[in-house]
Formats: C-alpha cells, structure tokens, sequence
C-alpha cells in the first residue's frame, strides 16, 4: 500500500505459465479488474481451450492472437467463462468474429440469475450471450483437450455461478474471481461451497485474476479460509 492505495506489481502481458498454460491479459485494468482480467490458454494441441475472455477491448485481441502464435495455438477449440460479470464473458462476442464463428461456450447456469450490481456487475450477461447460446457446464464436469483435462468446481460467492477450474495434469488450479489481488477469497453466502483448504487448496500452484499464486501464497490462502470459517462458524455451523 502507498498513500492509501493499493500498489500492483508490474506483471507480462503474456505469459507461458507452464507447458500446457498460457496467459493473455484482456487489456482492461480497474479497481475491479487490477491489472486485467487473466484469460488463459490451455492444452497441448493445437486446438485450446480459452478461459474466460476478458471484457470485449478490442486490443485484447491482438494480445490473444499474439498469446496464440507464442503457444501454437491454432484455433480456439471452446471458451470456459468462470462467471457471469462482464469482465470475464464481454469478450466472446469479437473473439467469435476474429477467431470463430461456432466456438463453443460454457459456463455454469444456475436456475435463478443474480441481480445486477455495479461495476463488474453492472451488465446483464444475456445481453451479451444469449441465454440459449451457453453450452451448460456442470460441478465436477471434466472439460477435455489434447493434453488437458479441466475438471469444473463450483465454488459460488462471488457470482453465483462461479467456477474454480483444476488442471489434473499439473495439479494446478485456476480459482478467477474468488482470489483477488493476491491472497483475498471473497466471502461466500455458503462458506461450505468454496474453496476448501483441505482438498483443492493442497494443488501446486494456483491462479487468481491477479496471476499464479505458488505455494506460500496457497498457505496463506488456507490460513484466512481456516480464520474466516472460525469467524462464521456461529453462523454457518456446518462450514468446511
């Protein structure tokens, strides 16, 4: 912090994160969204799944083109969007348009839609995707590519359709909007349903929408969800 102000480190535009893990900044900084929201691509082939795909700056897809060619990615085989707020799902009308048309989009629908809000959350995610276009995605649901498998974990609290995705191979996860900044879960309406330090949270790396987290940063990740469960306990008596 400096003069009240949260200080961000400077961090790449793009960014191979591992042999199977690209990251592409989506050119959007904010307070929301601190140096942009992260997209990555990810498999072995070719062809790779995109997660999320930032707010709709079109100089973000230049970044995603430029990310593409540094990782071989030909083509975008299908789009995973971890919520609903259009710093995550406003970019896959123009991806479709440069890089589509038809890729496939998935995304968690759950039965009743969230009220809008501001900032993030400010934008009515079926004015942007059609309802009827999501291809659903289900809890526990395993999203294959060559060379990766994702496995989708519910974790609501931010959005109430969020997902944490788990990168089996590298035993890595990417957790999107419930981590932010560096070590920070928002606090979920059902504390049991987000991330649980004694299972996912032992993974080997971690990514938030403020980069990788290693494990130290894991470790203090599980310390503030052990401390906030201990606050809410009174209140949520079954919380893991």
């Amino acid at each position: 912090m400096k003069a009240g102000n949260q200080e961000l480190p400077d961090i790449p535009q793009i960014d191979v994160l591992s042999p199977l893990v690209t990251v592409a900044l989506g050119q959007n900084p904010s307070s929301f969204s601190l140096q942009g929201t992260n997209t990555y691509l990810v498999g072995r082939g070719p062809r790779k799944i995109l997660i999320d795909s930032g707010e709709g700056r079109l100089e973000y897809l230049d970044t995603l083109e430029d990310a593409m060619r540094q990782c071989g990615c030909e083509a975008i085989e299908q789009i995973v969007i971890t919520h609903w707020h259009h710093d995550h799902l406003g970019g896959v009308p123009s991806i479709q348009e440069r890089f589509g048309p038809n890729i496939p989009v998935r995304k968690f629908m759950p039965e009743d839609q969230e009220a809008l809000s501001g900032g993030e959350g400010a934008i009515d995610p079926y004015s942007i995707w059609p309802r009827e276009a999501f291809d659903p995605l289900h809890d526990g649901e395993e999203v294959r590519t060559e060379g990766a498998t994702l496995r989708a974990i519910f974790t609501p609290g931010h959005a109430n359709d969020h997902v944490a995705l788990v990168l089996e191979e590298e035993g890595s996860m990417f957790t999107a909007d419930n981590v932010l900044g560096v070590v920070r879960p928002l606090p979920p309406p059902s504390p049991g349903r987000c991330l649980d330090a004694s299972a996912d949270w032992r993974l080997g790396w971690a990514t938030g929408d403020s980069g990788v987290l290693r494990p130290r940063a894991l470790h203090r990740l599980a310390r503030a969800h052990a401390h906030r469960l201990q606050r809410r306990r009174p209140r949520y008596p079954n919380a893991t």
